[in-house]
């Protein structure tokens, strides 16, 4: 069942106090719920005592507390001061209700900061591999669908059980005051009607949830690609294609959102023909009876106020399951994320049978004997790794060696192993054979402490919309920036002198995604970052790829200055872009095809020759590692 199922999920998020606090927030709102009967029977009661009238049943002790409190008094007085009586039962009806209600909301977004948060940290903890397997979208939609899971699965949850407790209550203090047979008859009529409902709408209510995520999804998607892609989109003169793609996404979004919200305002019109027919039912029953309706009018009142509340909450109990089940595959896959990501925030979480998947597994502090930093060479040994589900090794067996303060390249076929031999010198990714060594420590065991050496800058580099100071020193708080160390960086990036220039100086705003800077100011902001915590070791991969050849050469130089004080290890497409290398392999198959300088493999070595566009006499060249 839905609702177990989801309680289930729920129970498993919280540990023992939480459950407390969940149990007890259920009670307070079942309570301040019953207070509405109460609340009506001391309304009635009030009404009756001043018009003079016997109340009978149930309704007698409150009839004579009205008498105890007004006792000595009349008229306007006595009205007065019972009055205020009334007015006492009313606020702390509606505190209790307004506190519970707060409370139960308060505790929701609270577990879902904390569930949030930890998936967050999870995903920046999952090995680079797997991170790669999911793609960047489905974390963002995990994260995303946390909060809809806690709107509207759990917290509705929480409020179904309420309403559960509020509808026992009032029908046992209605039978306190009603003829029991009425009471359970109309209980069992407004029962029946909710079940029949929510089986009808089973199926319908999980699907218009499931298309209503999908077409968020979708539009989504159609909205970053047509904003992504407007310059094409223009030149090409597709606006109306585009406009066709989205009209259909937003239009299957309007209609599912329509209907699902239709479907949530029927139980509360169809319970309240159901209460209006049971009024009508039992008013020809009464009349039928000795007294008459006449006798029966403060009775048929009751069942009318009384009925109003059971009703409303019979339908909130209706559109919290409705809610539940259009959330309910959301839900499965924050669910998974977390047994995979954040597996300690589950209650039943053992160790011994599921771990969380970290990147630092096996990370420790260097021990006191070794060198926190590069001080001989950095080694790579007998190294292979390949990628879930791969047929092939990206990394095959390969070692070599990279001494400290040069400028070591990458080149070679797109597919060939560069990036994830970077990768795995940069320790985002753990070898499954072999090892990587700086000086005489294995990295993947101090990851925390070989990470502190690296600088790195991608052939596409984020850059947030926010002032170059922010992004040179890139997820440090504002106070923690250090002005000096910022303008150091983009010295030695040789893009000083343009923020100089600049108005704002620092404060210089960059745009989305750098989009106010020219592509090689982007690209030296970059390397700036990089630089910003003064690293051991630099690594830039197909850092100059999507530039121009002017800026090209200048983002080179600028990269080749940085040798001798550092490491600098590149990945390059552009030859030109490893021209100063001090060492170059050529990385082909997850193997290293050969190692040389540029002007030894030029000569020596027929692909990297190729790969130079240069003429080559093919019979004196060989194909294979010299």
């Amino acid at each position: 069942m839905i609702f177990l199922d989801t309680f289930w999920d729920f129970w498993r998020l919280l540990d023992l106090r939480q459950r407390l606090v969940s149990c007890g927030l259920v009670i307070l709102l079942a309570v301040s719920g019953a207070l509405e009967i109460v609340g009506m029977f001391f309304l009635f009661g009030y009404l009756s005592v001043l018009g003079g009238g016997n109340s009978q049943g149930g309704m007698r002790w409150i009839a004579d507390l009205y008498a105890v409190v007004g006792q000595g008094y009349e008229g306007a007085i006595f009205a007065l001061i019972t009055g205020l009586l009334l007015v006492a039962v009313f606020v702390v009806k509606n505190l209790l209700w307004l506190l519970s209600s707060f409370g139960l909301l308060r505790f929701s977004m609270k577990r879902y900061e904390y569930v949030a948060a930890a998936l967050f940290d999870g995903y920046q903890e999952m090995p680079l591999d797997l991170m790669r397997g999911r793609g960047t979208a489905n974390p963002t939609q995990i994260l995303n669908s946390v909060l809809q899971v806690f709107t509207n699965a759990f917290s509705p949850l929480l409020q179904a059980a309420a309403d559960i407790a509020i509808i026992v209550a009032m029908l046992v203090a209605l039978m306190l005051a009603v003829d029991p047979v009425l009471v359970i008859g109309s209980g069992l009529v407004l029962g029946v009607a909710a079940v029949l409902f929510l089986g009808s709408t089973r199926r319908l209510s999980g699907t218009l949830g499931e298309r209503l995520r999908r077409a968020q999804l979708a539009l989504h998607s159609v909205t970053a690609e047509a904003m992504r892609g407007l310059l094409d989109v223009r030149l090409a003169g597709r606006q109306d294609v585009m406009h066709e793609r989205f009209s259909a996404v937003a239009g299957s979004f309007a209609v599912a959102s329509r209907r699902i919200h239709a479907l949530g305002m029927i139980p509360r019109a169809m319970n309240e023909m159901v209460l209006a027919a049971g009024i009508a039912i039992a008013a020809t029953w009464f009349a039928t009876r000795e007294g008459g309706l006449g006798a029966a009018l403060p009775t048929l009142a009751i069942l009318g106020f009384a009925g109003l509340r059971v009703t409303a909450a019979v339908s909130r109990f209706t559109e919290a399951l409705q809610k539940i089940r259009q959330t309910s595959d959301a839900r499965i896959r924050m669910m998974e994320a977390l047994e995979t990501a954040a597996p300690q925030i589950i209650a039943d979480y053992d160790p011994a049978i599921s771990r969380r998947e970290t990147y630092r597994l096996e990370d420790s502090p260097l021990p006191a004997s070794a060198s926190p930093s590069l001080k001989n060479a950095l080694r790579i040994e007998q190294v292979s790794f390949s990628y879930p589900g791969a047929a092939t090794l990206a990394v095959d067996n390969v070692s070599l060696t990279i001494p400290a303060g040069k400028f070591v390249a990458f080149c070679g076929p797109s597919g060939g192993g560069k990036s994830t031999l970077a990768l795995l010198v940069m320790g985002l990714l753990a070898p499954q054979n072999g090892c990587v060594l700086c000086d005489d420590w294995d990295i993947s065991r101090h990851l925390t402490a070989w990470h502190g050496q690296i600088g790195h800058v991608g052939q596409a580099p984020f850059l947030a919309p926010r002032s170059v100071r922010e992004n040179v020193a890139f997820g440090l708080r504002p106070e923690q920036i250090d002005d000096a160390a910022v303008w150091r960086a983009l010295e030695a990036a040789a893009v000083a002198d343009v923020f100089r220039a600049h108005p704002d100086g620092l404060e210089a705003i960059v745009g989305e995604d750098g989009a106010l800077l020219s592509g090689g100011q982007k690209q030296r902001v970059a390397i700036a970052r990089a630089l910003y915590g003064d690293p051991v070791v630099l690594v830039f991969d197909e850092a100059t790829a999507a530039l121009d050849t002017v800026t090209e050469r200048e983002v080179s130089t600028a990269i080749a200055r940085l040798r001798g004080d550092r490491t600098v290890i590149v990945i390059a497409h552009r030859l030109s872009t490893i021209r100063q290398a001090d060492m170059i392999h050529y990385v082909t198959g997850g193997s290293i095809g050969a190692s040389g300088t540029y002007d030894g493999l030029t000569q020596s070595y027929l692909p990297f020759r190729n790969l130079t566009g240069e003429l080559a006499d093919e019979e004196t060249l060989p194909a294979a590692h010299p």
